[in-house]
Order: C-alpha cells, then structure tokens, then sequence
C-alpha cells in the first residue's frame, strides 16, 4: 500500500482497545467536519448487525460526525443486548466530541455472537481523540482489519481547470466472507470537493455495483458489510459545476479508487493463490450474465481445479449451465484460448493451456451468444489455506 494522502479536515485516529489479543489495534475513529455528506451502503443480509441497525438509523436521520470502527467483534447475532451496547459507546463518543448521538455511527467487523466488550471501546475515546490526526489513514487501515494479510488503501489527486487539486483516499478491508450484495467488507473513500447529497448517492450506487457488488471469495454475505462514501466540502471547487472533462477525469478516478480496493479485497481473499476474472458476454440481459458469472466463480469445483492449475473446463461448462440460460452458442475460454464451442469440435493444446494457468492472475471468458450484455466479476481459486482459516478462526 503506496503513502495515503490527507483529506483536508478529516481528522482519524486508531488505538488497541483490548478486543483483540497482544495489544493489536482494534479501534479506530474517523472525525469530519460539519459541512462534510456522507453516503453510505450497508449489507442487505437480513441477519445483519447491532451497529448496522443503528448505522443506518443515525445516518438517515441526522449529518453524520463521527464513525466508529472496531474489529475482533462484529456485535452479531447479539440482539437487545447488542443494539444496546452500540448506542450506549454511540452516546459516550457524542459526549467526549461534543456531538449528538445520532451523528456517530457505529462500524463493526470479526467474530460474530460474542458480546461486546463496551466499555473498553467507551474508555478508549479520550485516547483516541488526542491522537487525531489527518496523517492517520495508514493507522486505521491496520486497525480495521480481521483475517486481512495486509492493509488495503488508496489515494488519487486531480489537477482541475485553475491549478487546485482534488485529492481522493480510500481504504477498505476484507478477506473472506466476500459476496454481493457488499461483501464481508468495510470501506471507507473521501474527498475533498464540494458534493451535495443527491450527486454522492448516485456517485456511491453506482460505484458499488462496478466494484464491490462485482466481487465474490467464497459465495458469503456477511452481518456486517458497510461502504461509506465522504465529501468533506474542504476544496473550493464543487462537482456540480466543473466543466464536463473535469467531471469526467474525476468520476474516472473515484471508480479506479473503489474498483482497486474491490480488486484488494479478492487478492488478498482468504488462502487465494490465484485473482480470477470471469467475464460474460453476449447475454440477453445483465441480469443473465450476472447470474452465469457468479455460477463459475462461486463454484467449488471451479474453484478448487484453478488451485490446482488443471485446465478442467468441464467444470466451468456444468457451472454455467445449472443456470438454465441458452447455451447453445456458447464459447468458453480459459486464459485466452477457446477450449469449448458449441458449434465445432474441441481443438486446443492443453499443454500450452497448462503453461498459461500456473500464472497469478488468469481470466475465465464466456461468450453465450445470445445478446449484448456483458459483465465481469473477480474472485479466487479455493485452497488447503481457506479451510485452515476459517477451520481455526475462533481457537
């Protein structure tokens, strides 16, 4: 993860509160100033989170201030207790920032069905608010993470027309339990420039659905998932009226932010060996494509021959069509080189397909023939390691 650029008057902090074992951070605060929008998007798991649930009041009813993030604990699956739990750390953090508690909202992300240990998170606010800082986005990246191997994080700066600069930062974690709608992920993307409400939502909404909702690790989605998207209004350009290029370069670079912090999260997905891309084209509708591309890349069997570098297209046929779609037109390739047509009899080299798969990164591509649609989705293969992490995730 390359230096993260401050958001001018974003302010953050990270600390170990004593969630986690030896003394790791665990608790991490993100400060904005009032003028700041914020847009955000959570899991639609229908199991979903205390702080989820208070999450999604808070930030519909008043300008939110404040986030709060920890992880070790995901505060799932504990009921009143846990709803309870997360307002009471809500209103002692409005107290210690002179704020209401409806402008503090709560993120949370680790084991769920455990009880929080509130009052280790309420006693750590005096701490963390000395040490808020704008420099401290590399800190709470290492804070939020869980199964994560490394930090995941971002920054983008744009030049506009007058010589100012627009600066972006993101970060993000997430290594498992990956799969839309969100993923088992939390994120976190800020700006500098002047964005009303309406233009941030549309701008978060459609950036979740190129990036974040179009990866998948292994088919899960989780309790707690959360995308947050923050103009702090600290610039003096404002996005309504930039002039159509500078509106253009800028909505480029946020998606490349949301779209490498979605492509992170999958390289760094639990036990992976390998970054698959599967892309569908030719699909009658978006939805189609969807539905055939997540057939693949969530599939076992799919999944486990790419750990094993074993060109066994047969699988990803049989995955595409338990879908029910038309595949009498089908084209499959496997990185680059047709190993199925519909139409005419198999003649590739698998020995040149095998050199091709012990790669990192390799691309499954199907062509249905059918339409215009298209899509792409990124996921991983499915090793030893995943069942060893996940085997041994709470001992």
């Amino acid at each position: 993860m390359k230096n993260l650029l401050s958001i001018k008057g974003i302010k953050l902090a990270a600390c170990a509160s004593g969630i986690k074992q030896a003394n790791k951070q665990d608790l991490a605060i993100i400060e904005l100033p009032p003028e700041s929008h914020i847009s955000a998007a959570f899991t639609q798991n229908t199991a979903c989170a205390a702080p989820v649930e208070v999450a999604r009041s808070h930030h519909s009813n008043t300008p939110s201030r404040l986030l709060v993030i920890n992880s070790g604990n995901a505060n799932a699956g504990t009921g009143k207790q846990g709803t309870d739990d997360t307002i009471s750390y809500c209103k002692k953090a409005s107290e210690v920032f002179s704020l209401k508690t409806e402008q503090v909202l709560p993120f949370s992300t680790g084991v769920i069905g455990e009880l929080l240990p509130v009052e280790r998170i309420s006693d750590s606010f005096e701490q963390l608010k000395d040490n808020l800082h704008e420099d401290n986005w590399q800190n709470v990246a290492e804070a939020i993470m869980t199964t994560d191997t490394k930090p995941k994080g971002i920054s983008k700066e744009i030049t506009i027309n007058g010589g100012e600069s627009i600066t972006i930062t993101g970060i993000a974690k997430g290594a498992g339990m990956i799969q839309p709608n969100m993923a088992t992920m939390l994120a976190f993307i800020a700006t500098d420039i002047f964005i009303n409400q309406d233009d941030l939502d549309k701008l978060l909404k459609t950036n979740i659905n190129e990036s974040f909702n179009c990866i998948t690790v292994d088919g899960e989605t989780s309790t707690n998932d959360a995308c947050v998207l923050m103009s702090t209004s600290s610039s003096s350009h404002k996005f309504s009226v930039l002039n159509k290029q500078d509106k253009e370069n800028f909505c480029c670079l946020l998606r490349e932010v949301f779209i490498y912090l979605a492509k992170s999260i999958v390289r760094d997905g639990e036990g992976a060996t390998k970054f698959i891309t599967v892309e569908v084209q030719g699909a009658q509708s978006k939805e189609e494509a969807h539905t055939v591309a997540y057939s693949i890349a969530n599939s076992p069997l799919v999944k486990t021959a790419f750990f094993a570098q074993d060109p066994n297209w047969g699988r990803i046929l049989s995955a595409a069509g338990k879908t029910q779609y038309n595949m009498e037109s089908l084209k499959i390739y496997v990185c680059d080189i047709c190993v199925y047509d519909s139409l005419k009899p198999n003649t590739y080299n698998e020995n040149d397909l095998k050199e091709l798969m012990l790669k990192t990164d390799v691309i499954i591509r199907l062509d249905l023939g059918c339409g215009t649609n298209k899509v792409k989705i990124w996921t991983t293969d499915l090793s030893y390691d995943y069942i060893k992490i996940n085997a041994e995730y709470r001992s």
